[in-house]
């Protein structure tokens, strides 16, 4: 009788572990894709201001690794969603000159500066780096 006491315990034990284990697995919010992690605008504009701010902005935010030698592809293969991201937020945040932008792009990181062209349209400089 105890040993038919202690299976059907083990039973209910590994069924509530099993439970657990496939729960603790699940992820109730991933990490999108692509989103913008950071931005800040940028109070003037000049070619030598804005590749300044640019210049300090970078070395903030790249965490001391090397810029990638070819962020034009990642660029290329992700354009279309980046530039969404960077429209939506220079539009909601609608700086006079423009934003410097800290950018999540899948296992990347791009940061960069957008500017106003003639609005709606806007420019960027920018450089990739591994997240």
């Amino acid at each position: 009788m105890k040993r038919q006491v202690y299976r059907h315990l083990l039973v209910i034990v590994s069924v509530i572990l099993l439970i657990g284990l496939v729960a603790s697995c699940k992820s109730d919010d991933p990490e999108p894709q692509f989103k913008v992690i950071e931005s800040k605008a940028f109070t003037a504009y000049s070619d030598t201001n804005l590749t300044n701010q640019l210049s300090d902005w970078r070395n903030q935010k790249s965490g001391g690794k090397q810029a990638l030698s070819n962020p034009d592809v990642i660029w290329n293969q992700y354009k279309n969603d980046i530039n969404k991201l960077i429209s939506d937020e220079m539009n909601k945040k609608n700086p006079a000159y423009g934003l410097l932008l800290v950018v999540k792009v899948d296992s990347y990181k791009l940061i960069g500066a957008c500017r106003w062209t003639n609005k709606p349209s806007w420019s960027t400089r920018y450089s990739m780096y591994n997240y």
